[in-house]
Parts: structure tokens; sequence; C-alpha cells
């Protein structure tokens, strides 16, 4: 009795699932057929663009030959002036970071100079927090990559306020 009820149970969304699947097999077959129109549609305009081509360069050849190079020159000109932007763009950032850090950097410095052994808690946790210990790395980074100059102030701190910020000298 049990098992007759377990499998009309079972069998209850037997109907919906064999539907969703031929509905699901009809669209599948609706994208394969509007693909291979598409493909058909592809070779038949590269067939035509190909004899416009050859028609024009058989006119026109001497003059294909002779703007060529500008037109390479053109297109590889877009591509530097591309990159060159992207480059830009990647500099803006890391000198904005750059100049965060270094002011996080001299404000930290500025507290130490004025008596590392007085530290209040704040200074404490600011300069051991994970966080500034990032920012002190990406300066680093930053001056190395970019050829910035890097901050040699930090590494003439008293030796308290190196042991604070977890730097000997020279490490940032």
């Amino acid at each position: 009795m049990e098992l007759a009820a377990k499998e009309a149970e079972l069998t209850k969304e037997v109907p919906n699932l064999l539907e969703t699947m031929n509905r699901t097999s009809e669209e599948v077959n609706l994208f394969e057929r509007k693909a291979s129109e598409a493909q058909e549609r592809y070779k038949k305009l590269l067939e035509q663009w190909s004899r416009l081509y050859e028609e024009l360069r058989s006119h026109y050849g001497q003059n294909f030959e002779r703007v060529k190079p500008y037109f390479e020159a053109s297109a590889a000109f877009r591509s530097a002036s591309e990159r060159v932007q992207v480059v830009v763009r990647e500099f803006s950032a890391a000198a904005s970071q750059y100049s965060q850090a270094k002011a996080e950097l001299r404000n930290i410095e500025r507290m130490l100079a004025y008596g590392a052994h007085k530290a209040d808690a704040a200074v404490e946790s600011a300069a051991a927090s994970p966080k500034f210990q990032v920012r002190i790395t990406c300066l680093a980074q930053l001056s190395a990559s970019f050829g910035l100059p890097s901050c040699e102030r930090f590494s003439s701190l008293p030796q308290a306020g190196r042991e604070l910020v977890g730097s000997g000298p020279g490490r940032v």
C-alpha cells in the first residue's frame, strides 16, 4: 500500500517533466537552426567582401600598396594610445594611493616623533593594524615601481616608534 502511494507520488510529475523536456528540446532546435543560419549569412557576407576587396585591389592595387603603411601606422597608433590610457589610469590610481599612504605615514611619524614613549593607545592600534601594515607595504611598492621617493624619514624614527609599527630600518 505504501509502495503504491510512493510510486503515484513520484510519477505524478512525469507528464510535466516530459512536457518541459519537449519544450526545451524544441527551443534547442530553434537556436541551433538560428546559429546555422547566422553562420551561412556570415559565409556569404565574407565571400561578398572578399570579392569586393579583390575587385578593388585589382582596380586600385597600386593605391592599396601606397596607403597600406599609413593604415597600419594608424591602427598601431590607436592601439598604443589605448595602452597609454590604461597605464595613465593605473598610474593615477597608484599615485593617489601613494599620496594617501604617505599622508597616513606622515601623521603617524609626527605622532611618534612627539614622544614615541608616550604614544597613546589609538596610535599604537592604528600603527599595529593590518590595514596600516598593508598601506606601508603599498607605499614601499609604489615608491619602487613608479620611481617615487621613498619615506626615508620613517627609518630615522626613534627605535620605540619603529617597533610600534612593526618595521625595522629600511623595511619601508
